[in-house]
């Protein structure tokens, strides 16, 4: 897995290519930890390489909803392939996500 990080009007953005596994789960909890810990608005983060993520990689990704929705902040995921968004959907976390098409359609909901 390989996880870029910056800002982008005002929100953190973070771009995750390949497979979040149990073991790099633990590197997203990291990036997540920080754009958490900012003084931005929403995270987004963009999925259009991601191939893969494990239940590992959900559980972060969901405990963090919880933290940012405690702040009155949004994690927004754009770019989720046909197969990832499958996942989501089985597990009913679609409800639970804001989801977003392209980085521009997730920048929009930051303003």
């Amino acid at each position: 897995m390989q996880i870029q990080y910056s800002t982008e009007q005002g929100c953190a953005l973070i771009s995750i290519s390949g497979e979040v596994d149990a073991t790099s789960a633990l590197e997203l909890d990291r990036i997540l930890q920080w754009a958490q810990q900012q003084e931005h608005g929403n995270v987004l983060i963009n999925c259009q390489g991601l191939a893969y993520i494990s239940s590992a990689g959900l559980g972060v990704i969901v405990s963090y909803i919880k933290l940012l929705q405690e702040q009155s902040r949004k994690l927004i995921l754009f770019g989720i392939s046909k197969p990832i968004y499958n996942i989501f959907s089985i597990l009913g976390l679609e409800n639970l996500l804001v989801m977003a098409d392209s980085e521009q359609e997730a920048l929009a909901l930051c303003a």
